[in-house]
């Protein structure tokens, strides 16, 4: 498979060992299930391991991981996902499910890169084939005070 190309920063980024540390723990399926149910708030910690059928030393063990990386947090005694959990949650993981099965799709569009196409063929290929839109996710600017960023946030809500 060819390497994606990636600048400066975002390399550092990735070698910067937070990225490698974020996946590894969403890569353990408790930590995953405890997410979830964190959607929601869990005030019940008793309930929450019923729930998810594991012991409470795993269950602390995995509680204190997400918590330690930000994705989720206790207020007023109930843990609930974070915004950066509940990104996380929300887009990320069902984007990361729909390339899992899109595997083929993907292959056949990157065997197309560089072959000119007349404008928006290949937007209607990928629209055909359902592969996941990441272009929503890639908008970043900096938000220099809170007057602008909540002109920004009634804009996107206008959208």
């Amino acid at each position: 498979m060819v390497k994606a190309k990636t600048s400066i920063g975002e390399e550092s980024y990735l070698m910067n060992g937070e990225l490698i540390a974020l996946l590894r723990l969403l890569s353990k399926p408790d930590a995953l299930r405890l997410l979830y149910l964190t959607g929601d708030g869990i005030e019940n910690s008793t309930y929450a391991m019923e729930e998810l059928g594991i012991t409470p030393k795993k269950y602390y063990a995995r509680l204190r991981e997400l918590v330690g990386a930000g994705i989720i947090k206790k207020k007023d005694g109930v843990y609930r996902q974070t915004a950066m959990g509940r990104i996380i949650y929300d887009r990320f993981l069902p984007a990361m499910g729909k390339v899992c099965d899109s595997k083929d799709e993907l292959e056949f569009l990157m065997g197309l890169e560089g072959i000119e196409m007349e404008n928006g063929v290949r937007k209607r290929i990928e629209e055909e084939l359902k592969i996941p839109d990441f272009a929503g996710s890639t908008k970043v600017r900096m938000i220099n005070n809170y007057e602008a960023m909540v002109v920004d946030i009634i804009d996107l809500c206008d959208e």
